[in-house]
């Protein structure tokens, strides 16, 4: 089934994702959103013509993927609020810095 090859290579590009973000390649990963939207048009178009039989046989290994993926959505966003969390230290960091830099010239 066609399905089949598209499930594959929705599962390369989930491990070519959590390969980019171990290596801290956010920008990376964002350009592969692309491949995701294209890859699950494809499976959707594709499941349209599946028979609930086929629909049974492929849905354990697509519910598998969905977890994946959210686990991956779920990581980035941690990683974005951390990246947050730090650019708003940013002014405070750079006011002690004044405030600091004016103390320790009296």
């Amino acid at each position: 089934m066609k399905i089949d090859e598209y499930l594959t290579s929705y599962e390369k590009l989930l491990d070519r994702i959590e390969k980019l973000l171990e290596e801290d390649k956010y920008a990376d990963v964002m350009g592969l959103i692309s491949e995701i939207d294209h890859i699950i048009a494809l499976i959707d178009e594709e499941v349209k013509g599946l028979t609930k039989e086929q629909k049974d046989t492929i849905k354990p290994r697509a519910m598998k993927i969905i977890k994946r993926q959210e686990s991956i959505l779920a990581s980035i966003d941690e990683k974005v609020k951390s990246i947050q969390g730090n650019l708003e230290m940013i002014p405070k960091l750079q006011r002690a810095a004044k405030t600091y830099g004016k103390n320790s010239q009296v």
